[in-house]
């Protein structure tokens, strides 16, 4: 099946790059395939894919990406086929908001989290976040969103209950 999808993607990609809208060629990490130019999907790293909870629907499959990574940042660069390179700036203003509102469903300060329970995230979903913006120096990009927990993030386990809270409200430390 993979292989397949894999040759396939290696045709129709060899000679031209343009007409590939309804194609269903695309393998997102959930598993589903998707036609080329239906909706936005986003090529990330693995890595990265690790602070995208929630989102599976709209990442590529890493599988896809890390043998035909090439392929896939050149049909990017052509924007016409709805595909994304996940950049900081999309990472912090759009991918991680919407995939905290996917199990958060609210906006109040501080956010409830039970780690690895209620679709809520991993306990190692918030290290990789925070590695993530400190990595890529965007820590006033994600001032807005839920992402300090009062006990610190190295004593978070998935038994607990925490509070999340923005780093913008200035009442981090009670």
């Amino acid at each position: 099946g993979l292989s397949l999808l894999k040759d396939c993607l290696c045709f129709v990609t060899s000679d031209r790059t343009d007409e590939l809208t309804n194609i269903p060629l695309l393998l997102l990490k959930s598993g589903q395939v998707v036609p080329f130019g239906q909706q936005k999907v986003y090529l990330v790293n693995e890595s990265l894919s690790k602070v995208l909870h929630n989102l599976d629907k709209l990442i590529l499959s890493n599988v896809l990406f890390t043998d035909l990574g090439k392929l896939f940042n050149q049909l990017a660069r052509s924007k016409i086929n709805k595909l994304i390179v996940a950049n900081a700036q999309i990472v912090c203003n759009s991918l991680l908001p919407e995939s905290i509102e996917t199990w958060t469903h609210t906006h109040v300060n501080p956010v409830q989290w039970t780690p690895n329970r209620n679709n809520h995230p991993s306990a190692e979903w918030l290290l990789n976040v925070w590695t993530y913006i400190t990595n890529n120096e965007v820590i006033d990009s994600v001032a807005t969103l839920p992402l300090v927990v009062s006990e610190g993030p190295e004593n978070v386990t998935n038994e607990g209950t925490y509070s999340l809270y923005r780093l913008d409200t200035g009442n981090l430390f009670f």
